[in-house]
């Protein structure tokens, strides 16, 4: 057995062991048998909206610009369905068929992209070559990102990164790349909420940085730079 232990930028220690005899990865006390297993569980599960018809994806997409649109007006709070529906241009009944509140649509919208850049990850890859995945989704979609944290439910986004992406992400990594991880000697209970709580607050503090320095910086040289503080 191999233990590699891997360090937040908020000091929450990570736990993740690989069994070279069953090929399994053990993150946090969780184990995964291969990174494309999750990469399915991911596209096949927690997505409500799947299987739908193509005029029923549109009406939602469309609630989803238009909850946008309201968003750069007012928070979310002050935006009723009745305005929604007028920005979107569709009635109550087509909302009510989707949706239950306006929660439903900010859920849809992360769940479409959360299952879009699980598909982008590189499986059995470098650390630097998924950040740098995960980094170029970022900028795509720095526009509806922004809005999110402006009107505070960053906790959407990040719940949803949490949820749905981070063991994928981990998970993808080649072990020659997780065996440098940053060692840590003390196992901690609820490894798996710290490891969470770690990357998404990395995460969240490249992306806070590069949005006001108005995302001068590639995504591939942010990659690298998260990379560096979570390798030898």
């Amino acid at each position: 057995m191999n233990f590699v232990w891997f360090i937040g930028l908020f000091c929450y220690p990570i736990f993740v062991q690989k069994d070279f005899c069953s090929n399994n990865v053990f993150i946090c006390g969780f184990c995964i048998p291969k990174p494309i297993v999750l990469r399915k569980e991911l596209n096949t599960t927690h997505n409500v909206h799947e299987h739908i018809n193509p005029v029923a994806q549109k009406n939602q997409d469309a609630f989803c610009t238009a909850l946008f649109q309201l968003l750069l007006k007012k928070p979310l709070e002050k935006i009723s369905v009745t305005e929604l529906c007028h920005m979107a241009d569709l009635d109550r009944t087509t909302f009510y068929r989707s949706f239950e509140s306006k929660d439903d649509v900010l859920d849809y919208y992360l769940d479409r992209q959360m299952t879009l850049l699980a598909g982008q990850l590189p499986a059995y890859s470098t650390l630097e070559k998924n950040l740098t995945a995960l980094f170029r989704w970022t900028y795509a979609e720095r526009k509806n990102l922004c809005i999110l944290m402006d009107c505070h439910l960053t906790s959407f986004f990040s719940d949803a990164l949490s949820e749905k992406i981070i063991l994928v992400l981990i998970s993808n990594i080649e072990f020659g790349d997780a065996r440098q991880f940053v060692p840590w000697p003390v196992s901690l209970p609820g490894e798996n909420r710290y490891f969470r709580n770690s990357f998404i607050g990395a995460y969240m503090g490249f992306f806070n940085s590069w949005r006001y320095g108005n995302f001068a910086e590639r995504p591939e040289d942010l990659a690298k730079c998260m990379a560096s503080f979570y390798l030898h």
